[in-house]
């Protein structure tokens, strides 16, 4: 399968969608049909579930209620192709999921309920224990369960025992033979028709079971990881010629992949362990990770050299990758305080030798989720709150929603340094962050618990938007890097490569100044101040500087580069520099009549005694007889003299 090509620019987000209804939906884990590039998502949800035309309703308790369904769903684009539900009247999920090279994927998890339908497939609980609120609850038994690209459910089987076991996780390998691994706390477990695992831990402690099936659901091998405490696995791959890598943790002293075993650095806390199996069902190799806190693998992926790239999470105040022999290879240090987690990410070889591993650094406490391997290294996501988060020379700001996690997916070279990173203030849920490629694009699902996301120009709104508390609602978005522009020259705006005097057909990816999501190769306003780049580079601004922009002294709307009468007197800026005036001063005289005006009128614009009659002022009464001419004047003569000769008889 082609993977995506990195660059030191982010990809944009090109797609974006949501699936939710009320209360808690959530996808756990996503797949891609490597012929199609269609997309598998799994997870829970509660009560009901809205994925674009398809509508899921979760069978209820008869008296604890809300209790959860599994759902499987499939996307082509944007476009949701078809969903089904799976499950029972208890709390019922899936964990994760698979696609092989027939488009027919592989579901595993766990189910509560005394019996959970795969329609027409039942699979029945060993334990049978009521579920009375507040008194008793049954135990969870795992599945695997196999779906057509259609939609239509093939076959289910149970991993089963008398105390709580699940399936953690599901991979595809050669010959489209499937790996399913989880964990059991049960004294045994059954499946594969009559085959068993024994716990050698303590009571209620969990073993680590692998099992290999082929595309029918027919046992081929099993595996175990054993010791006294909690081994957990919580990551899988398979290389492309069988080998499987595991990632996870285990809380005891050791942890015994007979026959290699991982040393605790400290009994009690969690240690990060990587572990390959062959292709025969035998442990290779183990090696751990860890320090004095909780230590944790959390995803793996491998590239076709034979290596894995490995995330997780440490609250250690250091955290020592060591090898086979428990000799410390590298260490990454806490950021923070004792007790809040740090993300790690590591590169392991075939042999088992830790090649390097870094830290994510922020200054709270920040969530591994999902890692995939792409051309030249990986891309991983997860969740932060820390209020800075530092990629190498990129630092992600958490939003203003503090309360919240925010998503972060990053890009990190096959060296070991980070290319990029981008964030979406969004995550309420950190622990689901799944991720996925095909084909230069980096597929990215989880949940969401905020009104509204926004991922680049795609705006996703939660079931519960309009209430006071929203409850997670599932996603699925796309990111993908522009393909560079095959031919151009030096010229071009799209070229921004290393040999930049040379017209050399070869271009990079354009650099997004303003960081909207577009690049400035076809970003009309790549700054982001308001102004288009050919308005600016018009008017003589930096179209790339947000402090540049064109100036317009009269505010008439054209830059001053542009209007001849840059300050809007009526008269030019040509005609002004004639008369000595000042073309951006409407009033060069301060004599408040503007400059075009006392030109139009015979005046002079520099002279403040020489002006023409303000328009707001009229003549005094005087001055208008005079200028009425002398008819006006003899008719006023008259008119007193007539009053007088009628005043005068009366005095008489």
């Amino acid at each position: 399968m082609p993977a995506a090509a990195q660059s030191e620019s982010p990809p944009e987000w090109s797609a974006a969608v949501s699936a939710g209804g009320w209360w808690e939906d959530q996808i756990t884990d996503i797949a891609v049909d490597p012929s199609s590039g269609d997309i598998f998502v799994v997870g829970a949800f509660h009560y009901d579930m809205y994925l674009g035309p398809f509508y899921l309703t979760s069978v209820q308790h008869a008296t604890a209620g809300n209790t959860s369904d599994i759902f499987v769903a499939k996307l082509s684009g944007s476009e949701w192709k078809w969903a089904v539900s799976a499950g029972g009247e208890d709390y019922d999920w899936a964990s994760s999921i698979a696609v092989d090279s027939s488009g027919d994927a592989y579901i595993t998890g766990g189910f509560r309920s005394n019996n959970s339908t795969f329609d027409p497939f039942v699979l029945t609980n060993a334990d049978h224990t009521p579920r009375v609120w507040g008194q008793s609850e049954p135990t969870s038994d795992g599945f695997v369960a196999k779906i057509d690209a259609e939609g239509s459910w093939q076959w289910a089987e149970r991993i089963s025992g008398n105390m709580t076991d699940e399936g953690s996780q599901v991979s595809v390998g050669p010959n489209d033979q499937i790996v399913v691994s989880g964990v059991f706390s049960s004294t045994a477990i059954q499946f594969g028709g009559g085959k068993s695992l024994t716990n050698t831990g303590s009571p209620s402690s969990t073993d680590i079971f692998v099992i290999k099936f082929d595309s029918n659901g027919t046992h081929l091998w099993d595996a175990q990881v054993m010791g006294w405490g909690n081994e957990v696995v919580t990551g899988m791959a398979i290389h492309g010629y069988g080998d499987v890598m595991l990632t996870g943790y285990f809380t005891d002293q050791a942890a015994y992949f007979t026959p290699h075993k991982a040393a605790n650095s400290k009994t009690g806390h969690s240690e990060a362990f990587v572990a390959r199996l062959s292709p025969s069902g035998f442990w290779s190799w183990v090696i751990a990770a860890g320090g004095g806190g909780g230590d944790e693998g959390k995803g793996i992926d491998v590239d076709s050299n034979g290596n894995s790239y490995v995330i997780g999470r440490f609250s250690s105040d250091a955290i020592e990758f060591r090898d086979a022999d428990n000799n410390t290879s590298t260490k990454v240090v806490n950021t923070v305080q004792t007790g809040s987690t740090d993300v790690f990410v590591a590169k392991v070889d075939g042999a088992g030798n830790w090649l390097w591993a870094v830290g994510i650094e922020g200054d709270g406490t920040d969530y591994a989720g999902g890692i995939t391997v792409v051309d030249d290294g990986a891309v991983v996501a997860g969740g932060f709150y820390s209020l800075n988060y530092v990629f190498g020379s990129t630092t992600l700001q958490h939003s203003a929603a503090a309360a919240h996690a925010d998503m972060y997916v990053a890009g990190i070279s096959e060296n070991g340094t980070w290319n990029w990173a981008i964030s979406g203030g969004m995550a309420g849920w950190p622990e689901y962050f799944a991720l996925e490629h095909h084909d230069g694009s980096i597929h990215v699902a989880g949940s969401f618990s905020v009104g509204k996301a926004t991922l680049g120009e795609h705006d996703m709104h939660n079931w519960d938007e309009n209430s006071s508390f929203q409850w997670p609602d599932a996603f699925v978005a796309t990111l993908e890097f522009p393909p560079p522009v095959p031919g151009c020259t030096d010229s071009l705006a799209t070229n921004y490569d290393s040999n930049a005097d040379v017209d050399d057909g070869s271009c990079e990816y354009a650099p997004d100044t303003d960081g909207d999501g577009i690049r400035d190769n076809v970003d009309t306003d790549d700054d982001g101040d308001g102004h288009t780049d050919d308005r600016e580079e018009a008017c003589g601004s930096d179209p790339l500087d947000p402090q540049s922009v064109p100036s317009d002294n009269d505010e008439d709307g054209f830059c001053d580069d542009l209007d001849d009468d840059d300050d809007d007197d009526g008269l030019l800026d040509d005609e002004e520099a004639a008369y000595g005036a000042d073309p951006l001063n409407p009033d060069s005289d301060g004599d408040g009549h503007m400059d075009g005006d006392e030109v139009d009128g015979g005046y002079d614009p520099m002279d403040p005694e020489d002006f023409a009659r303000p328009l707001c002022c009229g003549p005094t009464p005087f001055e208008s007889l005079f200028t009425m001419g002398a008819p006006v004047i003899v008719l006023l003569f008259v008119a007193v003299l007539i009053l007088r000769s009628r005043k005068h008889p009366e005095n008489e």
